[in-house]
């Protein structure tokens, strides 16, 4: 029976050191340029399962083997920065006088117009309540009964200026502030329906910039999504390969594109360098 344990033991340390490099490498996926390596670049989506099976070891070690609790134990520590990054704590504390609120929030059409119980939009109800002082938003392409006269009304009323650019792939790209907008233009890159904007906007005697940003889709279709679907619902050999070669396929394609786009903002705002900057998106 022992000899039995103890070889289980050896497995379980395998398994578990093997799943610690899984999850180092997953985090150092983030390093990897998605143009260069985007298979590679995709490997950070899988750290949160490896994070959850090394939590899970720790429970086993302590239950069936206390002093190998160091593996999983290890592995946190060196992989804690990387745990900061997928699951942020900020601990509350007082805002400093002249605090600036910002909301961003992919807003999808506005829910295509969805009411509450009273007959008010919800989104919109949601935007001038918040009292952000800046408020970006991405896909905000009008439907479900609001129109941009109403929308644009509202919001001045509630005491916000409004910076957009017209037509073209950034129609879904706005931006409400309570300070006076001085400009707004489109971050030039690559791409045929996602964009960047930069705002300049008048803060008291200074002036703050803004990019609102909506970086390239994975642009799934329908037939996509029920591919995708038919994964779990029909897991045959042939589906599932096919879904998932599709998959990896369309998330790496456009992880290259974004890693481009990326690039293209980071030299606007390296240009912009000194200068107050809020990055939204």
């Amino acid at each position: 029976m022992q000899v039995v344990k103890k070889f289980l033991i050896r497995i379980f340390v395998g398994i578990n050191v093997f799943v610690a490099l899984l999850m180092l490498l997953s985090g150092l996926s983030s390093f990897a340029h998605p143009a260069i390596a985007p298979h590679i670049s995709l490997l950070g989506l899988s750290f949160p399962i490896f994070l959850i099976i090394n939590i899970i070891f720790i429970l086993f070690w302590l239950l069936f083997s206390a002093r190998r609790v160091w593996i999983p134990l290890v592995s946190l520590l060196v992989c804690f920065p990387f745990v900061r990054d997928y699951c942020p704590v900020n601990m509350p504390k007082e805002e400093p006088e002249g605090t600036i609120k910002v909301m961003s929030f992919n807003v999808e059409s506005f829910d295509s117009g969805r009411r509450d119980e009273a007959g008010n939009y919800i989104i919109p109800t949601y935007l001038f309540q918040s009292k952000a002082d800046i408020i970006c938003l991405q896909e905000t392409f009008v439907a479900g009964g609001i129109t941009w006269a109403w929308m644009n009304d509202i919001m001045q009323r509630n005491g916000y200026y409004l910076g957009r650019i017209h037509g073209g792939r950034t129609g879904g790209l706005t931006c409400y502030s309570k300070f006076p907008i001085l400009s707004t233009r489109l971050i030039d890159y690559e791409s045929k329906s996602n964009a960047s904007i930069l705002l300049e906007l008048k803060y008291n005697s200074d002036t703050i910039y803004v990019i609102n940003n909506h970086l390239e889709s994975i642009k799934f279709s329908r037939a996509d999504r029920k591919q995708y679907k038919e994964i779990f619902t029909e897991p045959q050999q042939e589906i599932v390969e096919a879904g998932v070669r599709t998959i990896i396929s369309k998330m790496s394609k456009a992880a290259a594109v974004r890693g481009r786009q990326v690039d293209r903002v980071a030299e606007v705002v390296d240009s912009l360098r000194g200068k107050p900057i809020i990055l939204c998106g």
